[in-house]
């Protein structure tokens, strides 16, 4: 062979690896996100519950220290056989498995969170738990940062209690009551990015005893398939923002006293009902593309001065859903999509919004229906709802067809 045409075959193999080589080296020296550097570092190399080298033995040691301590988890899987301590350190901490992804069996320990921060601008990543009786991480202590978790067949997956601008994303959280729960104590918090699979309770549960109407999280981009509820919001408020859901037992979005945006969200494929406001003040429900929902795709229920706008909403059982509000206050359905449901399109029982400039098209029964609400022994709430400037086309009754609503009588005990 040529020894000019070799020395160039040998450069063009030679390149490759070159580069290969370079980027491995620059990926060496490329220094941490600021979340992951601390003042010390502590090995965690054993996978035992407690002695030298465990997690046991770290998360101690950087509760004596002065500055921020950095645990890094080598261990594959830590059998716990007591509870940890908490971490406590002042300055921060981390606990860093990114690498190792080592899983956490919390099955022993009972009823105590598995992991607990109580110290300000901590960060958890990489760390895997499974099979805690309680909480799998519980932060009590603002700024933390958790990503890249995953918390399988747990009570709690997260749960932030005093955690003020917390954040947790990019984590999975499967087969637990709840995937994260938040309460009003902790303003600010933001969950994004994460997936939640298969909860008996709620992927999130954000839920008070007490009204907050202060923004307390912000819920971005998320995956949520089969929960029983995928997003519980009680007596808070949260910006609820493109995210997919898909497939809950009840409510894909479920709001009670909150003042609370969803917005830009795809929810569909739902037992029941897309999204359900209960009892809520200035409420916004805009630009979501709700469908195939067995029940309602959107229900307003005993609200005021909802603005439920912009919704591309089809192929549920019924569209859009007001049951009884504020007269003086009322709710706005506007510019909404409404096509394609197995019933009508807009469903009024007791209730007097503001319909303006929506298309209700091919709807299998009426484009809206407007019922009076009879009870058996208390005053008829009447429905007088206004209709302006609305496309009723295609459906089975291309009107606003008016009668009562009576319900069902209980049956009398012998």
């Amino acid at each position: 062979m040529d020894k000019r045409r070799y020395g160039g075959l040998a450069a063009f193999i030679a390149a490759p690896l070159l580069i290969a080589l370079t980027t491995s080296r620059s990926e060496s020296l490329r220094p941490d996100p600021p979340e992951l550097r601390a003042d010390a570092s502590l090995e965690v190399i054993s996978g035992r519950d407690s002695g030298g080298g465990t997690l046991r033995e770290a998360i101690t040691a950087a509760a004596r220290h002065q500055g921020r301590v950095r645990i890094v988890i080598h261990a594959r899987r830590i059998a716990l056989l007591s509870p940890l301590p908490p971490l406590v350190n002042a300055e921060g901490a981390v606990l860093d498995a990114s690498v190792s992804r080592c899983e956490l069996d919390a099955s022993a320990i009972g009823d105590i969170p598995a992991l607990q921060i109580t110290s300000p601008n901590s960060t958890v990543a990489g760390l895997r738990v499974r099979n805690a009786r309680d909480a799998a991480i519980l932060v009590r202590a603002p700024g933390a940062t958790i990503r890249d978790v995953a918390v399988r067949d747990s009570a709690d997956g997260i749960v932030l209690s005093g955690a003020r601008g917390s954040v947790v994303e990019r984590s999975l959280f499967e087969r637990n009551t709840n995937g994260v729960r938040i309460d009003g104590s902790s303003p600010g918090a933001v969950i994004r990015g994460c997936t939640f699979r298969n909860h008996d309770g709620a992927g999130i549960w954000a839920v008070t005893s007490v009204r907050n109407d202060a923004p307390v999280a912000r819920i971005e981009n998320n995956t949520f398939r089969d929960d029983r509820v995928s997003i519980v919001v009680v007596n808070l408020a949260a910006a609820i923002m493109k995210n997919d859901i898909r497939g809950a037992v009840e409510n894909g979005v479920y709001l009670m006293q909150s003042r609370s945006t969803v917005r830009s969200n795809r929810v569909l494929g739902g037992a029941a009902g897309g999204i359900l406001a209960d009892r809520t003040d200035n409420v916004r429900i805009e630009q979501n593309e709700i469908d195939h929902n067995a029940s309602v795709g959107i229900m307003v229920r005993s609200s005021r001065n909802a603005g439920v706008q912009r919704n591309v909403v089809y192929a549920n059982g019924y569209g859009i859903a007001s049951i009884f509000g504020d007269r003086g206050a009322p709710n706005v359905i506007a510019g909404n999509l409404v096509m394609n449901h197995r019933v009508d399109g807009v469903f009024i029982v007791g209730s007097s919004p503001l319909l303006r400039t929506n298309r209700l098209l091919q709807n299998g029964g009426a484009a809206a229906r407007v019922l009076d609400f009879v009870p058996w022994d208390a005053p008829r709430i009447a429905s007088d709802p206004r209709f302006d400037a609305n496309t009723f086309t295609g459906n089975a009754l291309n009107a606003a067809v008016r009668g009562d609503y009576r319900p069902k009588r209980e049956r009398e005990t012998r």
